[in-house]
């Protein structure tokens, strides 16, 4: 859909299938091949963590077009790498994301409302810029691993265990 507006654009799908390449990975794969679609499509399968921050650090915008999830953290990742994110509004995305201020939400099973979301932050760089910023400001005040640590350290005072030392 972007390509037919006339944007340059590249997709990389990270992430392996249950069945270890052999499940939806190769449909996917032949749904590429068959619409010739091989030299801007590619499936990365398992990939490490390494490469994972390479592409978000190369990545101009971020898409996660699930039909479910809890709170995701491949878009928690994206956010504190500050690339702007478009995800479905499944599960726990809305609990994450505030909708056109730090990424926008889309509803799944709308390809259309995805391509339209991503083509109006690759042509409006302010858009992309405010929601890059906005976006690693919420993770690191509501999701470090700071955070984290701090909410762990309240809900086990709570309980009364504390620091032995």
């Amino acid at each position: 859909m972007l390509q037919n507006r006339g944007l340059d654009v590249r997709l990389q799908i990270a992430g392996e299938d249950e069945q270890g390449g052999s499940g939806y990975h190769q449909e996917l794969q032949k749904m590429i091949e068959y619409k010739s679609m091989s030299e801007c499509v590619e499936l990365l399968g398992a990939v490490s963590e390494p490469t994972i921050r390479q592409g978000l650090e190369a990545a101009h915008v971020f898409a996660l077009a699930s039909l479910n999830e809890g709170v995701p953290v491949a878009v928690m990742e994206a956010m504190a790498m500050e690339v702007p994110a478009v995800v479905t509004n499944v599960g726990g995305t809305s609990e994450l994301v505030d909708d056109g201020a730090d990424a926008v939400l889309v509803q799944s099973e709308k390809p259309e409302e995805m391509a339209d979301a991503i083509a109006n932050i690759l042509q409006n760089p302010e858009l992309a810029l405010s929601l890059s910023q906005e976006s690693r400001k919420k993770i690191m005040a509501k999701f470090s691993h700071g955070r984290s640590a701090e909410t762990l350290a309240q809900c086990l005072e709570k309980l009364g265990i504390t620091n032995p030392s």
